[in-house]
């Protein structure tokens, strides 16, 4: 749900109810997922990068060109940044519109895994759910996790979807 419509995608084409009536929208790139981050519709592409829709179309966001050929599971806002969570090689930070790897250790970590979603439960904590490894709770202030899982609660390893509301 974004600015009192209800977008959802397919591969490569957008489509906006308002309620009323869907507006279709071909986009000319295979699109993985879609996510409204700050009050901003972005577009994951599978193998451009990610896209901003904007003046009713998708601008690519050049200077996440780190992005190209990753699979993006989440873009979460957390104040004035704004984290990237990739399948494969890990979640990436934008402050003052720069994007780098999270500089965290458990970033190495997270690499050796699949990311399939994470969000912000508020802003000192972030969830983060792999394919292998289970759940990991992230304090942002201090820097620490807790990794729940197989070994310690879960039935098995794969979290599919954390949602905080």
């Amino acid at each position: 749900k974004f600015k009192n419509k209800i977008y959802f995608q397919s591969f490569n084409e957008l489509f906006i109810y308002n309620g009323t009536t869907i507006e279709k929208v071909k986009i000319p790139f295979q699109i993985y997922y879609c996510f409204v981050v700050n009050n901003q519709v972005y577009a994951a592409s599978v193998r451009e990068g990610v896209f901003m829709w904007d003046d009713g179309q998708f601008k690519k966001i050049e200077r996440w060109q780190i992005l190209e050929n990753n699979v993006v599971h989440a873009i979460e806002g957390n104040g004035k940044k704004r984290s990237v969570f990739t399948e494969k090689n890990g979640v990436f930070i934008e402050d003052m519109n720069i994007l780098t790897p999270w500089y965290k250790t458990l970033n190495n970590e997270l690499k050796q895994d699949i990311i399939i979603t994470a969000r912000f439960i508020n802003k000192d904590h972030l969830a983060i759910g792999t394919a292998f490894k289970g759940l990991y709770l992230v304090d942002m202030i201090t820097c620490t996790f807790k990794n729940i899982n197989r070994n310690n609660s879960l039935k098995n390893n794969r979290i599919g979807w954390v949602n905080h509301k």
